[in-house]
């Protein structure tokens, strides 16, 4: 089996938690995502990096969210389902060589040359429903969830 973009440099692979998706991270600063049985791409690649090589992928448990790291001294987070950046990159001082999450995927480990880690916190806030519902004065439908907080399953969260 052979995955690759064809053109560059592989720098870094990751499988999700199935064993059915894996993640290259390449030198043309994108992410890809591949179907491990039919051996063939899914969606597009993922801008994962404004400037040089993507060094790192890892995908978060239960692989619903996926890491990437890139020489241009950023992190970002993808919603593997809808291959869309969730936030904006974090940048991370003095660069990044490492990327893990946490067991529970609330925490996401940087680290950088110096020998220092960092920790970012990436949990759903526990209180934006309550925002939204005050905001809106209603419960989001489906397809509105959907476009704004794609990375969580659907709630229902004003009465």
């Amino acid at each position: 089996m052979i995955y690759g973009n064809g053109f560059g440099i592989v720098e870094d692979v990751s499988f999700d938690s199935t064993g059915q998706i894996l993640a290259t991270a390449d030198d043309d600063g994108t992410a890809r995502l591949w179907d491990v049985t039919t051996q063939r791409q899914i969606g597009g690649p993922l801008p994962a990096s404004s400037h040089g090589p993507v060094t790192g992928v890892t995908f978060g448990p239960g692989g619903r969210q996926l890491a990437t790291i890139g020489s241009d001294g950023t992190m970002r987070l993808w919603d593997v389902a809808t291959q869309r950046q969730i936030g904006s990159p974090m940048s991370v001082p003095g660069g990044v060589h490492a990327v893990a999450f946490s067991p529970n995927a609330s925490v996401v480990a940087t680290a950088s040359p110096g020998g220092i880690v960092r920790l970012w916190d990436v949990s759903f806030p526990v209180n934006l429903l309550k925002q939204a519902c005050s905001i809106a004065g209603r419960t989001l439908t489906r397809g509105q969830w959907s476009f704004y907080i794609h990375s969580v399953p659907y709630q229902r969260a004003c009465p």
